[in-house]
């Protein structure tokens, strides 16, 4: 299938999703692979972790090759991740996020701002983990929103959603979803809508972040940058 959806967040930040029908060969001919990044593919056993992979790392690429004009189809893209398990470009020096689902990629890149992303399918499981990643208020304000069973689902997946991709964007281990990423209050909306969130530290100090979700097909996309 490939892009079936590229947006322009600002002049510096780039949001993408992939669609995964193609082979690996098809996605390996369209990647500048190196030795190790191979290597490291074959220690993937299973096939739809593989191509989630390879389809992150495709959709990366044509996003870097709009935004970077210092990149070309022969340039190798190194991707590394930190000792907290956050992914670095080191060439180009840009701030990245990557998720995948199913047969969705989602990859979002910025030059300047820190920028997380999350891409889940809809499935009813969501409600029997939700106090993993809630708090008290959290649960009331769902329960108390009187939007019927099907939009409760999709504000919960916002939740779930908002807080992996802000999780994804500060790259620090320790936070606690429940106590450490605070949503604002919001009007859930299944034509998508803007959130407010607070992330407290582990300095105590605290951040503001907003971020978007939308429904795409059966999944929830979310995509968060700091303000």
């Amino acid at each position: 299938m490939g892009i079936v959806l590229k947006k322009k967040i600002d002049e510096e930040t780039l949001l993408g999703i992939w669609e995964i029908a193609e082979t690996e060969q098809y996605f390996k001919d369209n990647l500048n692979l190196n030795q190790g990044e191979l290597a490291f593919l074959k220690n993937v056993t299973f096939d739809q972790r593989r191509l989630q992979w390879l389809g992150s790392r495709l959709m990366l690429r044509k996003l870097i090759e709009e935004l970077c004009d210092e990149v070309s189809e022969s340039t190798h893209i190194q991707l590394e991740v930190n000792q907290n398990g956050k992914p670095l470009l080191k060439f180009p020096d840009y701030n990245s996020s990557i998720s995948h689902s199913r047969k969705m990629a989602a990859v979002v890149i910025s030059k300047s701002k820190l920028v997380g992303v999350d891409i889940e399918i809809i499935e009813d499981k969501i409600e029997r983990i939700a106090h993993k990643f809630l708090n008290q208020k959290e649960h009331e304000d769902i329960e108390n929103s009187n939007h019927g069973s099907d939009a409760n689902r999709g504000m919960l997946y916002v939740y779930w959603c908002v807080k992996e991709s802000i999780y994804k964007s500060v790259g620090q281990k320790g936070l606690i979803f429940g106590e450490d990423i605070i949503l604002n209050n919001f009007y859930y909306s299944d034509n998508g809508g803007e959130v407010i969130i607070r992330v407290s530290d582990t300095n105590q100090s605290s951040r503001l972040f907003n971020a978007y979700y939308q429904k795409l097909e059966d999944y929830m996309l979310v995509y968060s940058g700091e303000l």
